[in-house]
């Protein structure tokens, strides 16, 4: 982190949870500046974090991401992900967004806002996690086969999404589009 300048970072987070890290990340660095809402800022943040506090669907996670990434876009977005996740790591990884982390202690969450604000990515995810194990009722056949299938026409849906956001739509995207 550039030690020379402040950095606005606006955390959105649980109220007493966004005011410890608040108050830790400024005990560590003096310079920055950390809001817990978005009328106390003074200019676009350097950073947006966000802490998922109790979402469960993949698709509503990527939505709000992508809303974020609108609304306070050039900056950078970290997503901290609580130590006990109800998602599986495929799914954590099929977000787009440039930070994500699992459960970071305040000196590795000060690492990764450096490198965020710096223009780089940060993935960390906690191992021996039991985040891909799923405890439910066993399915019939027919049933897994439909969530299976409507699994997939997320994705799809989710990479259709993503690509007609970009404003650089090229010949060959055109093509393999069609």
């Amino acid at each position: 982190m550039d030690k020379g300048l402040s950095n606005q970072i606006l955390l959105f987070a649980p109220d007493l949870l966004g005011e410890s890290l608040s108050l830790q990340l400024k005990t560590l660095d003096k310079k920055l500046e950390v809001s817990l809402r978005n009328e106390e800022l003074t200019k676009n943040p350097d950073l947006v974090i966000w802490y998922l506090d109790n979402y469960e669907i993949p698709r509503s996670i990527q939505n709000e991401l992508m809303l974020l990434q609108e609304k306070w876009h050039p900056s950078p977005l970290l997503l901290l992900l609580p130590s006990k996740l109800r998602l599986n790591s495929k799914e954590v990884l099929a977000f787009n967004c440039p930070g994500i982390l699992q459960d970071p202690d305040i000196n590795s969450l000060y690492e990764a806002i450096g490198i965020l604000v710096g223009g780089g990515r940060v993935l960390s995810l906690k191992e021996n996690q039991d985040n891909d194990v799923l405890i439910s009722s066993p399915i019939g056949l027919g049933e897994w086969l439909l969530i299976s299938g409507l699994q997939q026409i997320n994705n799809e849906l989710l990479l259709v999404n993503q690509f007609l956001s970009r404003n650089q739509i090229n010949l060959i995207s055109q093509i393999i589009m069609l």
